[in-house]
């Protein structure tokens, strides 16, 4: 496979956004490669200004032919004075303020040559505000209720082959009791896809059975309660004859019974590459051992333990599809780190970001550090992906794998979308 390269993407801008994305990947599954595809689609919520992408070259390049020069601005769109793409090949993408990790560092090669940034593109069709909630991935107006289905749905779909996951969805968000949330993803109009918000479960249910003893009694467990699901709702069908609606809800729901176990079995079958790629387990990881209160939460760390897991899962081909949410939607984005301000929750520090003196310094180096992060683990996922082999096709894992990393609302925290 010819590796997807930042000059072919940004070449490709003319076809639109999507196509320039996912177009040449997506014709490989079409024409029939048997080579796996992979994508990878990290949002984070609160918005990201532009500024924290913008390299030295690339300002000059804006600069050129701006209205006027666009300095330090945080949100410069406004100023662009091209009405073409703009491309800056060979970029120093290390140089904007939140994508030093892509530099080569610690015996790590760079990943600069591998990545691309976009910048300018509109989706007022999503809407704006807080959150675009499951718009971000699917480009509709769907901020409390999906109106078709998100992105991952259908790249999984596609890509899906014979992986335990047909889309890994995880994430962290404000509500520190919830196991799930449905809010940025969805299978379908009305069909909310749940993402698995609390790490420690998140673990389990990848890597259960290999895991404690805890995880494996409660993935026997879940086995048995399956095997006696399946058996009662079989036992049910014999009683109702012809297609009537209350047969048709139990095939439905005997479909998923059987979804669910074939998932197991194919976990169970993969026990040699769990037990290889497992991270280290919850009971012991300093990333999941938060404080009891609201002051003492690190939700950073919880989200680098989400990315541990999908990497893992990746590297162990228990899925193609992976979500990683941060503080996505309109009732979870208000996420909080000690290590980045210890007084600040992540929606106060974006609202402060446009703010003067020593407050908005303040939150706007508290925001870098937070989208900084969120590089970082995105860059410590595909040079892990770039340092094995694909198997059974020519090339990484990573030449075979798009990543994509973008907000859920836009250029900004109360963002426009344009």
């Amino acid at each position: 496979m010819t590796m997807f390269s930042r000059r072919r993407f940004v070449q490709s801008l003319g076809l639109g956004a999507g196509a320039a994305l996912l177009g040449p990947l997506l014709r490989q599954v079409q024409a029939g490669e048997s080579a796996p595809r992979r994508f990878v689609l990290v949002v984070e919520g609160n918005g990201i200004y532009p500024y924290s992408f913008l390299s030295t070259q690339a300002r000059a390049a804006i600069d050129a032919q701006a209205d006027q020069p666009i300095g330090d601005q945080l949100i410069c769109y406004r100023s662009y004075g091209h009405a073409a793409p703009v491309e800056v090949p060979g970029d120093a993408l290390a140089t904007a303020p939140c994508l030093g990790p892509l530099a080569a560092a610690g015996g790590q090669p760079s990943l600069e040559n591998r990545a691309a940034v976009v910048l300018g593109l509109s989706s007022t069709v999503t809407g704006g505000g807080h959150s675009t909630g499951f718009g971000a991935l699917s480009c509709a107006r769907a901020v409390n209720a999906p109106a078709t289905a998100t992105i991952d749905t259908a790249l999984a779909a596609l890509v899906k082959q014979q992986t335990a996951f047909d889309a890994l969805r995880l994430g962290v968000n404000a509500r520190r009791g919830d196991r799930l949330s449905y809010e940025t993803c969805a299978y379908g109009a009305g069909k909310a896809a749940p993402i698995l918000v609390n790490p420690a479960v998140a673990y389990n249910s990848v890597f259960g059975s290999v895991g404690d003893a805890g995880g494996q009694q409660a993935f026997a467990e879940q086995k048995s309660l399956l095997d006696f699901s399946r058996a009662d709702v079989q036992r049910s069908l014999q009683a109702f004859g012809g297609s009537s609606t209350e047969r048709l809800k139990l095939e439905r729901y005997l479909e998923a019974v059987e979804s669910l176990q074939a998932r197991q079995q194919k976990l169970l079958a993969a026990k040699s590459a769990l037990l290889a790629l497992r991270p280290e387990s919850p009971a012991t990881s300093p990333l999941y051992q938060q404080g009891s209160l609201p002051q003492d939460w690190r939700y950073l760390d919880l989200l680098e333990a989400q990315f541990q897991i999908a990497t893992a899962s990746l590297l162990g081909g228990l899925t193609n599809v992976a979500v990683i949410a941060s503080g996505t939607g309109n009732g979870s984005f208000d996420v909080f780190d000690r290590t980045v301000d210890k007084d600040l929750a992540r929606h106060d520090i974006q609202h402060g970001v446009l703010g003067d003196g020593d407050y908005g310094t303040r939150c706007r180096n508290a925001a870098a550090a937070v989208t900084r992060r969120h590089v970082a683990l995105v860059a410590a996922m595909a040079r892990q992906l770039a340092a094995t082999p694909e198997v059974g096709a020519s090339g990484s894992m990573l030449d075979h794998t798009l990543i994509v990393y973008l907000s859920d609302n836009g250029e900004q925290h109360h963002a426009v979308a344009e």
